[in-house]
């Protein structure tokens, strides 16, 4: 015959698995909407060119202090997805 604290402590170790199994689903399913690192290279390049046609267009046809700007906002740019791509993520599954 099971004593309440066998009882219990089945009941807790079956509401901990069924936790870890709804994490780990919750994970997959996050796993599976995330995009592969050389697609989102390609997608930047794609728009850094563009970016730099724009540049140089500007610096042809604009007022000098429109392609300044656009400099300084696509440094701004350029640095923070540099900071953002190279931040470590932060893994609740992982963490000890």
């Amino acid at each position: 015959m099971t004593t309440k604290r066998s009882t219990r402590s089945e009941t807790l170790e079956k509401i901990r698995t069924e936790k870890w199994k709804m994490l780990r689903l919750d994970r997959l399913e996050r796993e599976q909407q995330l995009i592969h690192r050389d697609a989102v290279r390609l997608m930047l390049d794609t728009l850094a060119g563009h970016l730099r046609r724009f540049a140089v267009w500007c610096q042809k046809h604009a007022p000098p202090e429109v392609f300044d700007r656009l400099e300084e906002v696509m440094d701004q740019t350029e640095a923070e997805t540099i900071k953002r791509l190279t931040q470590e993520t932060h893994d609740p599954y992982n963490d000890h």
